[in-house]
């Protein structure tokens, strides 16, 4: 528990591990592939300056 704030500390994950949650979106039209694409792009980028260009290894659990 951090008292301060009246926050369960187990709540918190590793600072060192990143959380990726994979799912399949339907994309009805050629509209919505476009913006999807887009939106993946405007954020590379900012993904991989959080993950500071180090290489991504994913496990995938619980996929049926």
């Amino acid at each position: 528990m951090i008292p301060a704030m009246g926050i369960e500390r187990s709540i918190f994950i590793n600072p060192q591990t990143f959380h990726l949650t994979v799912l399949m979106l339907k994309l009805w039209n050629k509209d919505r592939v476009a913006m999807a694409t887009k939106i993946l792009k405007e954020i590379s980028l900012k993904v991989m300056d959080a993950l500071e260009n180090r290489p991504v290894s994913i496990r995938l659990r619980g996929v049926v």
